[in-house]
């Protein structure tokens, strides 16, 4: 037996440099804490949105309409302030964009999604389709009659489950006479106050 060192004591040594090491990891993950709550973050870019090809589209729209394709009917657009993503049908009926998820969203997570249309005229009435999807999931789809008031579309869209960054997301129009539609948000961990 060494010098100076009891049994007891040899016994204890263990336990207290465990116990020490438990209780500065305890420090430490009480001080240094990662959450794993993720900030307020947009999932969309309105510079990155890109056409779906017919093929690849779940939508079916009527073979006489026309593809709303040129800059001047699809683009980025200021509105209020905002950045947005703009559909004018102006000679065309109908598009259908798509872009990656900009990030991951967590399973319970909340999904701010903010739509906005001007007043809907057409000479032969009508009704528009909007709808956007997640991936697998269809987040939101309305009709709108036409002719209708301008409005705002706001939706709190809870994710089922984990859903991967660059996840794609689609957009999709389609209208009767010459409106506009704008897609202004789409931000995961925050919520509209809709009352």
């Amino acid at each position: 037996m060494p010098m100076g060192v009891s049994k007891p004591q040899r016994l204890l040594r263990p336990f207290a440099v465990g116990f020490t090491l438990l209780m500065h990891l305890g420090a430490c993950d009480s001080g240094d804490h990662v959450s794993t709550t993720l900030a307020s973050r947009p999932l969309v870019d309105h510079h990155r949105w890109t056409a779906v090809p017919e093929a690849r589209s779940p939508f079916s729209v009527d073979p006489e309409h026309t593809l709303c394709e040129s800059d001047d009917n699809v683009r980025y657009e200021e509105l209020g302030g905002e950045a947005t993503f703009a559909v004018k049908t102006v000679g065309c009926d109908y598009a259908t964009v798509s872009q990656p998820s900009l990030s991951l969203v967590k399973a319970g997570e909340n999904i701010a999604i903010r739509v906005w249309n001007f007043s809907l005229t057409s000479p032969h009435g009508g009704t528009a389709s909007l709808a956007i999807h997640f991936g697998t999931h269809v987040v939101w789809h309305t009709e709108l009659p036409i002719p209708s008031p301008g409005g705002l579309h706001p939706l709190n869209w809870v994710a089922p489950t984990d859903i991967p960054k660059d996840t794609p997301i689609i957009f999709h129009v389609s209208n009767h006479g010459q409106n506009e539609y704008n897609f202004i948000e789409m931000t995961a961990g925050t919520s509209l106050d809709i009352n």
